[in-house]
């Protein structure tokens, strides 16, 4: 099962929810994200 490290939204392929897998150090988070959903990827990466 997939969540999202920053959110804990968990992956649903029928809902065609989007994940994004990598390693990201985000400031303001202890630990680094390697999962993340498409809304905090969005937020944290892209800054929009």
């Amino acid at each position: 099962m997939t969540d999202c490290d920053a959110c804990g939204k968990v992956y649903n392929q029928f809902l065609g929810d989007r994940f994004w897998a990598g390693r990201y150090d985000v400031p303001g988070y202890d630990e680094t994200l390697e999962t993340l959903c498409d809304k905090c990827h969005r937020k944290l990466i892209r800054n929009n």
